[in-house]
């Protein structure tokens, strides 16, 4: 607020107005401007940039890739200044700490509008301060409002990288002052004025070297969050391969003319092997990484049981042979994220199939091979946000007229998995899968095949 001063001198009863002076050397103005009219400040960690290699490739011929990222520890150096300025009307380092663990912010959206505009909706904060320091150690401030706009100029200190309490104590001043100016009512539009550029003195002895040290930390920090050049981020997990071991049950069911032709089958647990493999598309793209209709995945599986055939029955006695017992699939799914956190993903899965059962003897069993198409409703669960979920799914199958059989009523399949990501790019899942095939074959024989596969896998991901 600006107002204009008049003298005045005043004698006994009268005063007489003396402004000629005043008149004389143009407007005397007093800046009576107030931090009181400015409300919560949020003060983003200053992005740094290191230069990141890949984990463990650092031999000459391989460059190194500049990367921003959020500095903490300037953060707290940066606090206290704003906060004696705005009288404590500055979010706290420990809950914009929290904002941005809560919202996932990323240094490398840390300037756009919508990412801005989302942590200050977090935070309850009317401004929201961004700070950079450039390789040549300026650092530059910039305020955005509420919206996440970028308001008034930005502030800029040469060779300020230690952040020093004189430092700070600068950038804070020239920021808050703006940050007064547009909070107070305007009544007169004033063109916009060229960025503030603070003057300071280079770095040197051991607060250079905390910067240094600050920078170590990141650096040690991104070649943690990378394996083999890429980035391991446990809330967006783009593709898997998991491999292990597992056992199989098969339970045949008869029923029909000539059903007394067949012998009995009794299936103990066989060992089996499976294979998995899941690419999420959407993943890949980082605008569209965290949106929640980005829960497109296309998978498929291969498992294998190793089963061998032998007759128990009078007149079988010694009769054996290998049997062919695998399955097939792959598919997709199309799913929703319904919220942070621990709000499930809910989507539609389809694929095909394929499962046999094929016995390469004589021995009087009904061998099949099942086609068919899954439609399976998909939950998945978190239970520990970005390590542990619980992914179950059922449906009906649609079999198709296979090899000696024929699809004959309703089938089903669902499956349930635990799946973990408990250190860097490790993947583990345990779970089983229930299959119930009904078929018919030429000679009028009717089959329920019920298959249970229970699998330990572990893998990769990224």
């Amino acid at each position: 607020m600006r107002v204009r001063a008049y003298a005045a001198l005043c004698m006994g009863w009268v005063c007489v107005a003396a402004n000629g002076w005043a008149a004389f050397n143009g407007d005397l103005e007093l800046d009576l401007s107030s931090t009181s009219d400015v409300k919560n400040v949020l003060l983003l960690p200053p992005l740094v940039q290191v230069a990141v290699k890949p984990s463990g490739l650092s031999f000459a011929g391989v460059e190194a890739k500049m990367v921003e990222r959020f500095d903490n520890a300037g953060l707290a150096k940066l606090f206290p200044a704003f906060s004696k300025e705005l009288s404590g009307r500055v979010v706290s380092v420990d809950a914009t700490l929290t904002v941005m663990k809560r919202e996932q912010l990323k240094a490398s959206q840390a300037k756009q509008p919508a990412t801005l505009a989302r942590a200050a909706k977090a935070a309850d904060a009317a401004w929201v301060i961004v700070f950079e320091v450039a390789k040549n150690g300026t650092l530059t401030a910039t305020i955005h409002d509420a919206l996440g706009e970028s308001q008034g100029t930005a502030v800029v200190l040469p060779q300020a990288a230690a952040l020093k309490p004189k430092d700070t104590s600068a950038v804070a001043a020239a920021v808050v002052k703006q940050l007064a100016d547009l909070s107070a009512p305007k009544t007169n539009a004033v063109s916009e004025p060229a960025p503030v550029v603070l003057e300071s003195t280079p770095p040197a002895g051991s607060e250079s070297e905390d910067v240094a040290g600050d920078v170590d930390v990141e650096l040690r920090r991104e070649r943690q969050s990378r394996v083999l050049g890429m980035k391991v981020d446990h809330s967006q997990v783009r593709w898997v391969v998991a491999t292990g071991a597992g056992a199989s049950t098969r339970s045949l069911g008869v029923s029909g003319e000539g059903v007394t032709r067949l012998a009995e089958l009794r299936n103990q647990a066989a060992p089996g092997w499976g294979v998995y493999v899941n690419v999420a598309p959407l993943k890949f793209v980082e605008a569209w990484a965290e949106r929640p209709w980005s829960e497109l995945q296309v998978f498929g599986h291969y498992r294998k049981g190793f089963v061998r055939a032998t007759g128990a029955s009078p007149g079988l006695e010694g009769q054996s042979c290998r049997v062919i017992d695998d399955d097939f699939q792959v598919g997709g799914r199309a799913g929703y994220k319904l919220g942070k956190g621990y709000w499930p993903v809910v989507g539609v899965a389809g694929a095909w199939t394929q499962e046999r059962a094929w016995f390469g003897c004589g021995l009087p069993v009904a061998s099949t091979t099942a086609r068919g198409i899954d439609v399976q409703l998909q939950v998945e669960q978190p239970l520990v946000v970005d390590r542990l979920a619980l992914k179950v799914s059922a449906g009906p199958r649609f079999l198709m007229k296979g090899d000696g059989a024929d699809p004959q009523g309703l089938s089903l399949a669902g499956e349930a998995w635990l799946e973990a990501k408990p250190v860097s790019v490790l993947f583990a899942r345990g779970g089983a899968r229930l299959v119930r095939n009904r078929l018919v074959t030429p000679d009028g024989l009717a089959l329920v095949d019920l298959r249970v596969f229970y699998a330990m896998e572990v893998g990769v991901f990224f």
